[in-house]
């Protein structure tokens, strides 16, 4: 897939400010996908670590047994004003909705740890409890591992003893994920179609996923000085993800072409982001498949852009956006 852009680029006013402050330094040399994954962490850290704490919070760690037998970890976000008397499980009577929110890192950084502020951001927004699945990353576990667990975490809230002691309804798990993360989470969408999971995945939230390897932009595009996850990081971390693998229909669900029978989907991506063009592209696949898809394009913004800078109008817009959306199930 070739990304074009052939209008004048439109970058919003307070974005542009943000540009100003971050100046034009020199652009790493990316060599290997050690390098992405030292950028990624470095760069990630102290953004994701300065979004706003929450008092009064109930992060916990549970075990998940992934489709391969690998046990994985599970972490589990409980705003306040869903714990019953101040314990570790909501009221009693209130059998809820969860989401399995899957952390961004292009398929090879990152972790649930390092993401827990951003996790416990979305469930005091959202309401709601999420759980973040510390899913294997490549190059070490290439696809389809990291989509198996994300499946895996959903198949065992479903469970009676998990549903019972979360306070879960098992037909209300709505499975989102960021960057990435968006791509682990459209993967086990695929995955809980195909292996016919009932419930079924109630919906997914998707903001700007890393969906297809055939990304490609032009070299003189436009675009190219306005990407913060770039072309070459692309390029270095697709191959370490599918490393040459045959799962491309969960590892790269933009290649997918039967899409029909998922769940209700909402994807939000910025024009200024090199997933623009597969993102488009997935949502309206998934229209045309007559499945429930929800399209938001935020003009002149950039990946990440929600992390970066939380309070500008348009970070502030995505995140109302997407609490709509999960609140609906």
């Amino acid at each position: 897939m070739t990304a074009k852009t052939t209008a004048a680029l439109r970058v919003d006013p307070e974005w542009a400010a943000v540009l100003d402050q971050i100046g034009s330094g020199p652009q790493p040399n990316f060599t290997s996908v050690w390098d992405v994954r030292e950028a990624v962490n470095t760069q990630l850290g102290p953004i994701v670590a300065a979004l706003p704490r929450h008092d009064g919070m109930l992060q916990t760690k549970h075990q998940v047994t992934s489709l391969d037998g690998t046990v994985i970890d599970v972490y589990r976000f409980l705003p306040k004003a869903l714990q019953a008397n101040d314990t570790t499980t909501p009221a009693a009577a209130d059998l809820g909705r969860a989401v399995v929110m899957n952390f961004g890192g292009g398929y090879v950084a990152g972790s649930a740890p390092s993401w827990a502020p951003a996790m416990a951001d979305l469930a005091e927004r959202a309401g709601t409890q999420v759980f973040a699945p510390e899913y294997r990353i490549a190059p070490e576990h290439p696809a389809p591992a990291g989509v198996e667990d994300a499946f895996s975490t959903v198949a065992w809230l479903q469970l009676p003893q998990s549903a019972a002691a979360f306070g879960v309804d098992p037909a209300r798990i709505v499975v989102g994920g960021m960057s990435a993360g968006g791509g682990i989470a459209a993967g086990a969408a695929l995955l809980a179609r195909d292996r016919g999971l009932s419930p079924p995945i109630a919906a997914s939230l998707l903001r700007y996923p890393m969906l297809d390897d055939r990304t490609r932009l032009d070299d003189a595009d436009p675009l190219h000085p306005y990407l913060l996850w770039t072309q070459r990081q692309n390029e270095l971390a697709w191959p370490a993800y599918l490393a040459g693998s045959d799962s491309v229909r969960y590892g790269a669900p933009g290649r997918t072409e039967d899409v029909a029978g998922l769940p209700d989907t909402y994807v939000g991506v910025g024009s200024l982001d090199l997933f623009k063009a597969e993102n488009v592209d997935y949502a309206a696949r998934l229209a045309k498949a007559d499945n429930n898809v929800e399209l938001q394009l935020y003009s002149g913004i950039a990946h990440g852009f929600d992390l970066a800078v939380p309070g500008i109008r348009l970070s502030r817009e995505m995140n109302a956006n997407e609490v709509r959306f999960i609140r609906r199930f």
